[in-house]
């Protein structure tokens, strides 16, 4: 492909490989090999970002410390998650514990404005929900929207105490609205 650029330059040229036209072929090959050096990153961090994931998916502790040598605790996939949002989801404490050592960001939202402590509240694992609010004492449930209002309100329904009571615990304001402002 490369030498096939090379000759169209120089036919382009009237055939004559002035110094010019060896320039703007540098040029293009360099482009080209910037642009594929560049994919070859973002397929790589995508690979170690996947493998992230699925190592907190399935608290292997043993491969998270590794992959920790070649990237970044706060790296994400295309949905914005982060290690410590699927540890979280999955009620992986020790690797949770482990990823907030290591500086993982403990208020970063997913694209669905979903932090580590909305996920851990929402799939029940109040141990993570307490671990993330002592490493952070501000924290919060911050539900996008009115959806922390309607889940009190549907606890409330139907006399889910544990709910309600998991909720509040995680910071959501007990006078919050729903969609009719109740």
């Amino acid at each position: 492909m490369v030498e096939a650029r090379r000759e169209w330059l120089l036919q382009g040229a009237g055939g004559n490989g002035n110094e010019q036209n060896d320039h703007l072929f540098e040029d293009m090959i360099g482009d080209s090999l910037a642009q594929a050096i560049h994919d070859l990153k973002k397929r790589r961090n995508n690979e170690l970002v996947k493998q992230m994931l699925r190592a907190a998916y399935r608290g292997s502790m043993h491969k998270i410390e590794k992959l920790l040598q070649q990237t970044s605790t706060n790296v994400t996939d295309e949905l914005g998650r982060s290690a410590l949002h699927i540890a979280a989801s999955e009620g992986k404490l020790e690797i949770v514990e482990y990823l907030l050592k290591m500086g993982a960001d403990v208020t970063m939202k997913d694209s669905q404005s979903n932090t580590p402590l909305n996920d851990a509240v929402r799939h029940k694992h109040d141990d993570v929900a307490r671990m993330l609010r002592e490493f952070d004492p501000s924290l919060k449930l911050t539900l996008p929207g009115c959806q922390a209002a309607c889940e009190i309100c549907q606890a409330a329904f139907t006399g889910d105490i544990s709910e309600l009571q998991r909720s509040l615990a995680n910071g959501t304001d007990v006078n919050a609205a729903d969609y009719d402002f109740r």
